[in-house]
């Protein structure tokens, strides 16, 4: 019933525990594994796991192309009528789909997740999700009025049908791609609530997060909204969303074009701008 996309790039240290954690519900179909360039022993960790479900793939002459391609490729392949994803520093627990009704006019449902930080001393943990009482119709306006809310593609289980016809992830977008997608499915399709007690999944942030390099963060964050706000005229959104997205282009565009300069005359710049980050 479900196919699971997982890609990975040098993920040996973690890779076990995410599959384990698939091969543990039978809903699970099937699991493909896309590995991204892999110089680790990631693939080696993969032999221990001797289960007719697994599919594994490789880009052409062994290449990176990030988790985009990555995900699309393994998207192409899967065979099921859900698809749903999990990185190989990311794990389900095992509540991940059993709630689920599988309703045929619902294209894709959305629970909760836990995001999990680990310092020196401690593990922070944050409940990613959003209001379970939207209605479809209501979903894309909120995630998109709403800067600190969202729907994470750890905790998205969508129809292949829906995600073919979105032409899947963008794959000029180096981060943000999960939420470009994550929204057009919302604007043009129905997703709703799983009704989740409990969050289903763990996602891991490490000090390898992309996130932490600001100047890269920055650059990929002025590419998103970019798209988005070039894409304003034919968006059906409240004044509220709308607002938001010109908001943060133009903020991005700032920090984007003048992250060389002094921080006092960047404030400026976002004060004159009246934007927010």
């Amino acid at each position: 019933m479900i196919s699971v996309i997982m890609p990975f790039h040098n993920e040996e240290t973690h890779i076990a525990r995410a599959i384990q954690s698939c091969l543990d519900i039978s809903a699970i179909t099937e699991l493909i594994l896309i590995d991204d360039g892999s110089t680790d022993r990631s693939v080696e960790v993969l032999s221990n796991f001797h289960d007719h479900r697994l599919l594994l793939l490789h880009h052409q002459d062994g290449l990176q192309k990030g988790r985009s391609a990555s995900r699309n490729l393994g998207i192409l392949r899967a065979t099921q009528p859900w698809i749903a994803f999990c990185d190989a520093d990311d794990y389900y627990l095992p509540n991940r789909f059993a709630h689920l009704t599988w309703a045929e006019n619902i294209q894709g449902y959305y629970d909760d997740i836990i995001s999990e930080s680990s310092g020196e001393r401690m593990t922070n943990q944050d409940v990613t999700g959003i209001p379970t009482d939207l209605l479809p119709e209501q979903v894309a306006d909120y995630l998109i009025s709403h800067q600190e809310n969202r729907i994470s593609l750890l905790g998205l289980v969508v129809r292949r049908e829906a995600l073919l016809q979105q032409e899947l992830f963008d794959t000029t977008l180096l981060t943000g791609e999960d939420t470009d997608l994550i929204w057009r499915l919302a604007l043009r399709t129905t997703l709703q609530h799983g009704n989740s007690t409990s969050p289903v999944a763990i996602r891991g942030v490490d000090g390898s997060n992309v996130y932490l390099n600001e100047v890269r963060h920055i650059a990929d964050k002025y590419a998103f909204y970019q798209k988005w706000y070039a894409l304003l005229p034919e968006l059906v959104l409240s004044s509220k969303g709308k607002q938001r997205i010109t908001d943060a282009y133009l903020y991005y565009y700032v920090e984007h074009r003048m992250h060389r300069f002094p921080l006092w005359m960047r404030r400026l710049f976002r004060r004159i701008l009246n934007v927010m980050s």
